[in-house]
């Protein structure tokens, strides 16, 4: 678990920073296992929230296999304020032309950017 204690390290240093994590990371949130457990425990203890929980996602799997298994292992987990403000929807392509086991998972965010104008 030493990525996780660099990202936990890592959001120590601005609290108030928007955190976005993509990963497969072999869990699936649906499920009772041990590793959901783990990683359930560390979205608490980092106030990170699984956006396939948010009810603006709509994903049936992201993860098959060949055909005959489907899971939600690929996910996206973010910081308290996008997932209670930001996010718009989250869905999957299921592109017939995907060589992958993995699907594209996708995500829309709303977010207010401020420009600064620049000085000559």
């Amino acid at each position: 678990m030493k990525q996780t204690r660099l990202v936990s390290t890592s959001f120590n240093f601005s609290s108030d920073c928007h955190v976005l994590l993509r990963c497969d990371f072999s869990v699936d949130f649906q499920r009772h296992w041990s590793n959901t457990v783990l990683l359930n425990d560390y979205c608490t203890e980092n106030s990170l929230f699984p956006v396939i929980r948010h009810n603006c996602s709509y994903v049936d799997y992201t993860h098959q296999h060949s055909m005959k298994y489907f899971s939600c292992i690929d996910n996206f987990v973010v910081s308290e304020n996008l997932y209670q403000n930001a996010i718009k929807e989250q869905f999957v392509l299921h592109d017939v032309d995907n060589t992958s086991d993995h699907e594209h998972l996708c995500l829309s965010l709303k977010l207010s950017v401020l420009q600064l104008k620049c000085l000559p």
